[in-house]
């Protein structure tokens, strides 16, 4: 591995506090690339996104780090007596300007600012651009509205000096012409990028796209549009498998009556054979016993294939199954299922 910015998931799993499992042994690298993280509601997406920054230590397993982070959650919290500026994660160097006004400097503020002097009218001006030019710096966060509060913050996420961003659905509570700028700042944002987001017109410009689902993590190589191509040739696939399952199923269902005929036809030839020939008591017995020995170990062969056949079909639909437990935004074809997991015919 390079000292280029990255996260690396090493073998991570995450259990809750009772004990459930959300996921387990996860392995996949997130760098310099623009990142879609994509998958169904539920299946843990902000849990891995707070693993990836840190906010959250894993089960089992290890994340590794390299470069700065700023992670951007999805619901915004101000802390009590947050302003503006302390949402866009800016305050320090804030503050360290305002001090050098007044005459107040502390140690390190002149090296703080360095590079930073024009702090102020790059917040201000960032605001201004987002339609907040209503919000002064120094505004408490109390008297933002949820969106306000997270929009000001993406702002600041955006502006802050990070190598990586994770953002957590970014674009919700987002007007139509808000979400057109968050995707034009992320198209020209050069460091590394992760979004966590369900947004279509968002996850079209992203490099790569890694969906989580029960199955674990799986990396596609493309855009948005490339992974859904790629998760449709792959239902496609589970569903024809499926298809052979069950008529392999029925094929096999078939020989296994003629088998069972042909056994039972047997059975009963020899019994009439045994009724019409004038053999002491002892020999029919022992002839009767290896019938019924033989039928036994025959009706077992013909269940254990059975129970072969219904496996097969069960993996298959499991497949499928797991295809359709991708991105809520997939279309939906999964097989009538039972609850005990065997799909109905």
């Amino acid at each position: 591995m390079t000292d280029s910015p990255h996260i690396a998931l090493e073998r991570v799993s995450f259990r809750f506090a009772d004990g459930a499992t959300l996921f387990e042994v996860l392995s996949e690298v997130f760098d310099n690339r623009h990142t879609g993280l994509v998958g169904r509601n539920g299946v843990g997406k902000t849990v891995l996104g707070r693993l990836l920054a840190g906010e959250l230590q894993p089960s089992e397993g290890h994340v590794l780090r390299q470069g700065r982070i700023v992670y951007l959650p999805q619901r915004i919290v101000a802390a009590p007596g947050a302003r503006v500026v302390d949402l866009m994660g800016c305050a320090p160097w804030f503050d360290a300007l305002q001090r050098v006004i007044r005459g107040e400097p502390q140690a390190d503020d002149i090296e703080s600012l360095d590079g930073r002097w024009d702090v102020t009218e790059r917040l201000q001006g960032a605001l201004q651009g987002e339609g907040l030019a209503h919000l002064d710096l120094q505004t408490a966060a109390t008297q933002l509205s949820g969106g306000e509060c997270g929009r000001v913050a993406l702002l600041g996420a955006l502006l802050a000096e990070a190598d990586m961003l994770i953002l957590d659905e970014p674009g919700n509570h987002l007007d139509l012409p808000s979400r057109k700028r968050l995707g034009q700042r992320l198209a020209n944002w050069r460091g590394g990028l992760v979004l966590i987001s369900h947004d279509r017109e968002l996850l079209a410009g992203m490099q790569r796209t890694v969906e989580l689902s029960a199955a674990g993590l799986r990396s596609y190589g493309g855009s948005y549009a490339f992974y859904q191509a790629s998760r449709e040739q792959q239902r496609e696939a589970a569903l024809q498998a499926l298809d052979s399952a069950r008529v392999e199923r029925k094929r096999g269902e078939r020989e296994l009556r003629q088998q069972h005929e042909r056994q039972q036809q047997r059975s009963a030839s020899g019994r009439r054979q045994g009724k019409d020939s004038n053999q002491a008591k002892i020999l029919l017995d022992m002839q009767k016993g290896r019938s019924e020995s033989s039928a036994g170990r025959t009706a077992k062969r013909l269940e254990a294939r059975r129970q072969q056949l219904d496996e097969l079909v069960r993996e298959a639909a499991a497949a499928v199954l797991e295809e359709q437990s991708g991105d809520s935004a997939c279309t939906d074809r999964a097989p009538a299922v039972r609850a005990s997991g065997t799909v109905l015919a």
